[in-house]
């Protein structure tokens, strides 16, 4: 194994020289040359064995089956790991051998998101990302280090790297002393400097009590033999002060590259002059660019603002050109708001004060003042208004200021103390999120409540399209919500499920981009949630999103985040919409409040609706099934959204739960529910189990787990662990297993006199996420929130060596129909593992299509079932409406990948932002 490859060669050559050894010499080194294969790490090694394989009888054909080779063990590393686009190359690398297998899985890789995948901008160090939709160039910034890809003829291209600089200012300072007593009645001030550009500097008086008057020079000061004369208004802070003591100056120069000096300058206090002429002329020191420590960008991701720590400068930079624009000499203890139209004002804030610093000569536009405690200032109207928040214990006060007046324009007061605001571009619909989960929309012209919503979950984010017609609600980590405020009482979209939820609205509010990065970003109609094309930027497993945006033609969609990959798309046209058929019931886009579970064998679908009912279908029957069901009315299911759905092994029982805590068991067939209804001591269910012969339910919820038995209803058991539950699986009709959030694996079971106690059975050092069970090989899976699964032997008590770590979190364990596989589901992939006593080997994975909320897997029934569990089928709404998806892990049939290699190999390496071959 270690020997140099020449090396080993050449004993290859001189053996095979041995009359009748030339076959043993053949096998030695194919098997050694295999072995190297196997365990190469990078391109060079493998060209480098390839070429050397070459040198056998039957080189050709062997060296490439070796190439192959070594691109399927990549291709499952990569599945393995989740690793998509890798995953795919892989794939396509294999082809050196002709595979039609290899094509549909590459196939089911591109999946139905990628072709409209524009390119990817490689990962750079950096800590922000700022789009600039207008002209489509994606900004990444590490502190001062600016790098830029743009958009053109639908081709990504790198720009130069470049730093954002401020300019440091260094003051030239003089002081005078006078012993004279008074205070100041009238006051001029007199500078002898030279300078080709007087507008650049700026000239600042201090007081002996330190006051100060700020002056910036115009033509009217500008006096012959290069005198600059200062006095009235513009000294008026400086009346009243004590004469006696020392006089300041302060005379900075705001522009580079154009030197001056100063000769001599004089103070007139009350009539008598105060003078300072030093020996020979003095330089005013010219700014120096060095690289920013404070940087504000503009969120249309056109401009940037540099400033330096130690000097009161402001430098605006033109991202799209990589030139500053003009420094202005904002002071140090100004906030940036933002920038005005067309960059014409530098908008900043100073404790109540909003200024308006003129871009073009420097200058203070306007001054106005807010009031007193108003936080948040926003821009809107294209930068022409102010809004800002004013917060107290009874209520919040919103104001709008128009910058032009500097007058108030409109103001709302709101109850209670808001969470969250979002504001309409045009400045006239506001919306406030509280911590009591609810959300109101206002008229801010008129104060007219135009509606509030009630959420189902907590926000974190509020966000009004651009016309107010639509309001965005981000939940945390756990979903978001769209709305039409006209019509708040049920929401248009509720998707829930753990992710980086992020919603954005097209600049003409017509669309709405949502999602998160694993499960992907879909675009829907902002008026019904329609559904507009693939989900995109699906399987992306650590690629954390912080920026998504439509560009300013609502053409293009961008996906990005700092330290990570930038992603631009073809926004699916209006034509790519689904059109739902219609209905009450909402089950064709909606898995927030729509919950789904198939039977085993894939035959029976349940649906349960946010009205309460629960619904069956025929898998052979669709389409009409639910046509049939979004028709339905039924007042015999719940009172209260349904939120969890279970079948019983043999698929003849459905179980039920409600928000509201009740649960409920439903005969399939007939689609009736029995006559009895549970209610839980917890409206918190979240796991529900039948046994194996299917006359009892196991339900946990919280810290509790109760027992049912489904023919009477009668509860068997109802006892609170003292710790949340993760997961429970039944191992007898006496037995049931449950995993705790406190590492420990507890076994509630039925002793001879019929009573359940709870034992500990072993103990992990990890909270527990999941567990699963096989009746027939007596084995439990055991998976960790580390997403490490290991097998524990029933008869024993053992758990096996070989412990599986998964990629990503499993949401679901299921073994196959012989029990030789178990399957892990995570977020868009199925991973296949052999389970035995000593533990898991994993063998494949696919990538999955998201599931409808609540969906189980299950294995498929049809002609040519596979007991290892090679045929799945999973219900879905990629597509915008409900479909039975069905999956194998190694495809027979379906969509292959056409092309050439080579040609697949350059297209999607470009794509993917890869490294070339």
């Amino acid at each position: 194994p270690t020997s140099e490859l020449g090396v080993a060669t050449q004993a290859y050559e001189n053996l095979r020289t041995f009359p009748g050894h030339a076959d043993t010499a053949d096998n030695v080194f194919r098997s050694m040359l295999s072995r190297r294969m196997s365990s190469s790490t990078n391109r060079q090694q493998v060209a480098r064995i390839q070429s050397f394989a070459e040198r056998l009888p039957d080189g050709e054909a062997f060296s490439t089956e070796l190439v192959a080779g070594y691109w399927r063990n990549q291709l499952d590393l990569a599945m393995r790991n989740e690793q998509r686009d890798q995953a795919l190359v892989a794939a396509i690398e294999s082809l050196v051998v002709a595979d039609p297998s290899m094509r549909r899985r590459a196939a089911n890789l591109a999946g139905n998101d990628y072709p409209y995948l524009i390119g990817t901008v490689t990962p750079a160090p950096s800590d922000r990302v700022i789009y600039d939709g207008e002209n489509s160039v994606l900004t990444f910034a590490k502190g001062a280090e600016v790098t830029q890809w743009s958009l053109a003829n639908e081709q990504l291209q790198r720009r130069s790297s470049w730093t954002l600089s401020a300019l440091e200012i260094t003051p030239l300072v003089r002081r005078v002393t006078t012993a004279r007593a008074g205070t100041v009645n009238s006051i001029e001030l007199e500078i002898r400097a030279t300078h080709r550009r007087p507008e650049d500097l700026r000239i600042k008086l201090n007081s002996p009590s330190g006051r100060s008057a700020e002056i910036a020079i115009d033509a009217d000061d500008l006096q012959a033999n290069n005198r600059v004369r200062v006095a009235g208004q513009r000294l008026a802070p400086l009346l009243g002060e004590p004469v006696t003591g020392t006089w300041t100056l302060s005379l900075r120069d705001e522009a580079a590259t154009v030197a001056g000096s100063l000769s001599a300058w004089a103070l007139a206090v009350n009539g008598q002059r105060i003078t300072d002429e030093p020996e020979r002329a003095l330089d005013i020191p010219d700014p120096v660019a060095i690289e920013s420590n404070e940087i504000w960008y503009d969120p249309e991701g056109r401009f940037a603002i540099a400033r330096a720590r130690n000097s009161d400068s402001a430098r605006l930079w033109d991202l799209l050109y990589a030139q500053p624009t003009r420094t202005i000499a904002v002071p140090a203890s100004e906030q940036v708001v933002g920038l005005s139209a067309n960059a014409k004002h530098i908008i900043t804030s100073r404790q109540n004060s909003i200024i308006l610093w003129n871009v073009a000569d420097g200058r203070i536009a306007s001054t106005f003042e807010m009031g007193v405690g108003y936080t948040e200032p926003r821009l809107v109207d294209g930068g022409l208004q102010l809004v800002a928040l004013r917060r107290d214990e009874a209520n919040t006060r919103i104001s709008r200021w128009n910058l032009t007046s500097g007058r108030r324009t409109s103001r709302l007061d709101v109850a209670g103390t808001a969470a969250f605001f979002a504001i309409s571009e045009d400045g006239q619909t506001v919306a406030v999120a509280d911590f009591d989960r609810s959300a109101r929309i206002w008229n801010f012209d008129n104060g007219d409540l135009i509606g509030q919503v009630n959420l189902t979950m907590q926000p974190s984010d509020v966000v009004l399209s651009a016309d107010g017609r639509s309001l965005g609600v981000v939940h945390g980590d756990s979903g978001l919500s769209l709305w039409n405020p006209q019509d708040p009482q049920e929401p248009l979209l509720l998707e829930r499920g753990t992710g980086d939820w992020q919603i954005a609205f097209s600049p003409s509010s017509s669309s709405v981009v949502a999602g998160n990065s694993r499960d992907g970003f879909q675009v829907y109609r902002a008026r019904d949630a329609a559904i507009a094309g693939p989900a995109i930027g699906t399987s992306l497993l650590g690629a954390t999103s912080k920026l998504i945006a439509f560009s300013t033609d609502e053409r293009v969609i961008v996906t990005a985040s700092p330290n990570g990959i930038g992603r631009m798309w073809r926004a699916p046209s209006p034509s790519a919409i689904t059109r739902r058929p219609g209905g009450s019931h909402g089950i064709w886009r909606d898995t927030g409040n729509t919950v789904s579970a198939i039977s085993d064998g894939g035959h029976r679908i349940a649906i349960g609706d946010r009205e309460g009912d629960v619904h069956f279908v025929n898998t052979d029957s669709i389409e009409r099934d639910l046509a049939r069901v979004d028709d339905e009315v039924s007042f015999i299911g719940h009172r209260s959204t349904v939120s969890g759905l279970a079948f019983s092994d043999d698929g003849l029982l459905v179980a039920s739960a409600s928000i509201d805590g009740v649960i409920r068991i439903w005969v399939s067939e007939s689609g009736q529910p029995r006559a009895f209804r549970v209610t839980a001591s917890t409206s918190n269910i979240e796991t529900m189990q039948f046994s194996p012969s299917g006359d009892r339910l196991a339900v946990a919820g919280g810290q509790r787990v109760w027992l049912l038995s489904t023919l009477t209803g009668e509860l068997l058991v109802d006892v609170d662990l003292g710790v949340m539950q993760n997961g429970i699986a039944f191992a007898s009709e006496e037995s049931v297993y449950v995993a705790g959030t406190d590492g420990l694996l507890r076994e509630l079971a039925a002793d001879r006199t019929g009573s359940w106690n709870v034992k500990p059975v072993w103990q992990g050092d990890q909270p527990l996420s999941a567990v699963a069970v096989s009746g027939k090989k007596n084995l439990l899976i055991i998976v960790d929130e580390l997403n490490r699964a290991s097998v524990m032997n029933l008869q024993d008590g053992q758990v096996g060596g070989a412990v599986l770590q998964l990629p990503d979190t499993v949401s679901e364990v299921l073994f196959s129909p012989n029990e030789t596989r178990v399957l892990f589901r995570t977020a868009r992939w199925i991973h296949r593992a052999t389970a035995s006593p000593s533990g898991l080997v994993w063998q494949d994975a696919l990538r999955a299509p998201r599931g409808f909320s609540g969906s189980n897997l299950a294995f498929d029934s049809g002609a040519n079932p596979d007991p290892s569990g090679g045929k799945i089928v999973l219900l879905t709404r990629d597509t915008g409406y409900a479909e039975l998806a069905e999956l194998a892990f190694d495809p027979q049939d379906g969509p292959t990948l056409i092309g050439s290699r080579e040609q697949l190999l350059s297209y999607w390496s470009n794509k993917l932002g890869l490294a070339p071959r």
